[in-house]
């Protein structure tokens, strides 16, 4: 297995860079992949001398070796728990790129526990998701925390503006009966 790793290594090392015609002359096409060449002119469909080469036999890796990484672990796409449960010794895991980072937090913490590789996650990258979630998060809960005092605040106003006109309407009332018990002495005194 090691031997036919090394020979996979050399072997990558001699393809070329297989690039679509007027890949890398024009920016529209830069960075999208192979296509074949299809013009009846084309001078690299018919493999003249001076243009760049087309696919062709010869530049595959062994078929012992297909999916197969450096290592030589297969890589294994994986979207769930029970997908990272089936992965073996041999294998590593790639996360899909349509799983949601709260799945992904998951994926990662499960693979720790099974010590399965996970080859495409940068922790920097998800801890600073991590924190930016936590940082919405606190905001979210410090607003409802000013909501909420703001509500109590409104109640302990309502509370003391009722023992106030509680409070007041005793005070009134006192005053008028002393005022009444002052009439009273005044009008025993004047008979």
């Amino acid at each position: 297995m090691k031997e036919l790793l090394k020979e996979k290594l050399i072997i990558k090392k001699k393809t070329p860079d297989f690039v679509r015609t007027s890949g890398r002359t024009k920016k529209r096409l830069m960075g999208t992949g192979w296509r074949r060449p299809k013009g009846i002119t084309n001078k690299m469909r018919l493999q003249e001398h001076g243009h760049r080469v087309i696919v062709k036999k010869g530049y595959g890796t062994p078929k012992e070796l297909r999916g197969y990484g450096k290592d030589g672990k297969i890589t294994v796409v994986i979207s769930n728990v029970s997908d990272l449960k089936k992965v073996g010794k041999t294998e590593k895991a790639v996360i899909s790129s349509q799983v949601g980072l709260k799945k992904v937090i998951m994926l990662i913490e499960e693979a720790k526990k099974l010590k399965v590789e996970i080859t495409n996650i940068n922790d920097a990258k998800i801890k600073n998701k991590l924190d930016a979630i936590k940082a919405r998060r606190d905001a979210q809960a410090s607003k409802k925390d000013q909501r909420s005092k703001k509500k109590e605040e409104s109640e302990n106003k309502k509370i003391k503006d009722e023992k106030k006109t509680v409070e007041e309407k005793i005070t009134d009332e006192e005053q008028k009966k002393e005022e009444k018990k002052e009439k009273d002495k005044a009008l025993i005194h004047n008979n």
